[in-house]
């Protein structure tokens, strides 16, 4: 099912191509960010980043310094979704941030924003 979701994910890019959101050197020229999501980032080739659109989404688990550094050399930004078990919360958000990610897309956004202003 990956690969399908992947194979639409890239007839949108080339839409969006097309249609002038997205210009060839990944970056959009309306004010409307694209972004690129994978399920198996590390599966991919660090120079790949560069032709994906603006920001690049990927899973919390698959976050490691490599991965973010790599991202932001491709001048993107890295984003990261994730389901934490209550217990891991706290330290999830500590790892993700630690890390340098961009942004975290949670299932709770209220406890993510209440506890970045501790």
């Amino acid at each position: 099912i990956f690969s399908h979701v992947t194979k639409i994910i890239d007839l949108f890019t080339e839409l969006a191509y097309e249609s002038g959101l997205l210009s060839k050197d990944g970056l959009s020229p309306n004010k409307v960010t694209i972004g690129y999501m994978y399920y198996y980032i590390s599966e991919v080739s660090p120079g790949e980043y560069a032709s994906k659109g603006e920001l690049i989404v990927f899973d919390a688990k698959d976050a490691t310094k490599e991965v973010v550094e790599n991202i932001h050399n491709s001048n993107r930004k890295a984003y990261v979704y994730f389901y934490p078990m209550e217990e891991e919360k706290e330290e999830a958000y500590v790892r993700l941030i630690s890390l340098g990610v961009d942004g975290i897309t949670s299932d709770n956004p209220l406890e993510l924003r209440a506890f970045l202003k501790r």
